[in-house]
Formats: C-alpha cells, structure tokens, sequence
C-alpha cells in the first residue's frame, strides 16, 4: 500500500497541466476580441482559454486538497477527474491477483469465478464459494470451506524444455507421475482412473490425468493437469479424500467439481 500511495503522489505531482509559476495575460483588448470569436465555456462569460479562465484553472489547480485526508496531511494539491482516472489505470495493475481476477474474470461456467495470473501466464475457474487460501509450494490455491481437505491449486516451476510434446505423450507423464508416488514411503498403492490431452485456447498442450492414492494418511482421489509455456512447467493439482475403501458414490458430486475445475485451466 505504501508503493500505491507514493505512486499516486507521483501521479498527481506530475500531471498538472498548468503548474506554470507564470501567467501571461493577453490585453484586455485581446481577450475581448477572442471572447467575441469564440463560444462562451464553464464561467459563462469567458472562453475555456481566455487569460481569465486560465488563472481561475490555476487557482483551482493550485488550491489544497480539503475533501481528502491525505491531501490535508500532505499538502498536495487537488486532484482532477483526467488524473484519479490515470492513477486508477495504474494502480489497477498493482491491484493484487486475487481481487483482479474476480472483478474482471467471468467464467463461462456457472457457479465458477475465473482466476487469472497474467505474471505467471495461466488461468482457471473455481467455485464461487470455495476460499483462497496458502500451501508451501503453491501458486494459488482454493479450498473447500465445507471440506477444507478438498483443494485444487497451481504450482509453477521453470523447466529447460519449452513444450510438453518434448516430455512424453500423456501415457508418459502418466507413468512418471505415478512411479513418483510409488516411491514415497506412505503410499500403498496408486490405481489409474481416468487420462487424457488436450488444447488450451492458445494452443499449448495440457495433459490431465486423474488416479486414486492409497498411503498411510489415508485414501485420496487426485486429478492433475499438466503443461509447459515459455520454460515454465504449470501443474494443477486437486485432492479429494475418500473413506478407507475408496471414493464412493456420495462423492462423486464433489469429483465432478474438481474435474470441472481442473478442465478450466489454460495456459495464456
């Protein structure tokens, strides 16, 4: 907030058109002679340039800022309409990502709020009434408020290779995002449910696979969709837990979300 301030004081400091110290003024001739000329504007009397007009402009753009506490404290002057719009232009690119995306994202399914990086380069919907929240590792990443245990998030990480085709079809991926579980000491067992690719809008290659994680915290359903941009490596991951004999049909409501979720993701 303290960069959006002084940016803002920046703005105003700079963006007075007539901070000139000096005023010519025509001759009364003059201003007579070009009142006469042109259509009358603001006072009624005068021209919008007139030497008359302007100076009333100075005063005005010159006088202290009393309908702002920030103008009190630090003696700025006013600020006009052209400049809070500029400074607004600005300080909505500092806006943080999260307040951005759901003022200007509009998803096309119901129910799902779009999130947009525009820094990282990705996008993705989510239900409107699940919580941002924080993991270690995590880009962004939502949570259930009813269950706080079902979460999807993005995790962004540079890679050396610029597309996914350069990795492996998604039988590859598949195979070597599973063996990676395999060999963590909690998993039991890790059985494949569902795989497929696709295209983003912008034609970069995603891969989304779905499995079922068995380990010694318990038993989950995962969805993950990959893909790679501009030597970045994107991974959406969702986690829905599942009783101890495995996803039932009381949760198939909740996996069709995190599919739905999931399949909203595109690399930008």
């Amino acid at each position: 907030m303290a960069t959006s301030a002084l940016l803002l004081e920046q703005c105003v400091s700079y963006r007075m058109p007539f901070a000139s110290p000096v005023t010519r003024h025509r001759p009364s001739f003059a201003v007579h002679a070009l009142a006469a000329r042109r259509s009358h504007h603001g006072c009624g009397r005068h021209c919008s340039q007139c030497s008359v007009c302007v100076s009333q402009q100075m005063q005005f753009a010159n006088a202290p800022d009393t309908t702002s506490e920030q103008g009190k404290l630090l003696g700025r002057p006013a600020v006009n309409r052209r400049s809070l719009g500029v400074a607004a232009v600005i300080l909505s690119f500092m806006t943080p990502l999260q307040t951005l995306a759901e003022t200007t994202g509009l998803s096309q399914q119901p129910g799902l709020i779009q999130y947009i990086n525009p820094k990282q380069g990705y996008r993705i919907d989510r239900p409107s009434s699940w919580e941002q929240t924080s993991k270690a590792g995590a880009d962004v990443l939502f949570a259930d408020p009813a269950k706080k245990s079902t979460t999807i998030g993005v995790t962004v990480s540079p890679i050396k290779i610029a597309g996914l085709e350069q990795f492996g079809d998604v039988q590859t991926v598949r195979e070597k995002l599973m063996n990676t579980e395999k060999q963590k000491e909690s998993t039991k067992d890790v059985t494949l449910v569902q795989e497929s690719s696709r295209k983003g809008k912008s034609g970069t290659l995603i891969y989304d696979i779905e499995y079922e994680l068995d380990s010694t915290r318990g038993r989950k359903r995962i969805l993950s969709s990959v893909g790679i941009a501009q030597k970045k490596l994107f991974i959406v991951n969702g986690n829905l837990k599942c009783d101890a004999s495995g996803c039932t049909d009381s949760d198939g409501r909740d996996i069709a979300v995190l599919r739905q979720v999931a399949s909203t993701f595109d690399i930008i």
